[in-house]
């Protein structure tokens, strides 16, 4: 009887250090990320070079907008190349205002919209 108690709690321990083991990992993880995430976007600051809008037009085959300079291009990007196809005249563009953060309400929204 007692060593069944004993074999409970080693079990009991076991399962717990296990499960705050992978608590660690996945916090490492998530901060991790986040210093990466980070990182990158301060070494894209400051650049002459900004995608404005991408469009996916099959596997591996995009359409982007891109600002260069003071110019705005169409690039298509294949597998194998990259070609410029025209210079855009910003004045006839519209894109909408993209916040860096997505929330829940607005995909269920869209999901709703997709349905209907």
């Amino acid at each position: 009887m007692l060593l069944t108690i004993s074999r409970r709690a080693d079990s009991f321990i076991q399962l717990l250090t296990v499960l705050l083991i992978f608590l660690f990992v996945l916090a490492i993880s998530y901060l991790t990320v986040r210093f990466v995430g980070k990182w990158q976007k301060g070494q894209e600051s400051g650049s002459n070079i900004e995608i404005l809008e991408t469009r996916s037009l099959g596997t591996n085959k995009y359409l982007c907008i891109v600002r260069v300079g003071g110019k705005i291009l169409l690039i298509a990007s294949g597998k194998d190349e990259i070609s410029m196809l025209t210079e855009l005249d910003p004045e006839k563009l519209s894109f909408e205002e993209k916040s860096g953060e997505v929330s829940f309400s607005s995909i269920l929204d869209r999901v709703r919209k997709i349905k209907k």
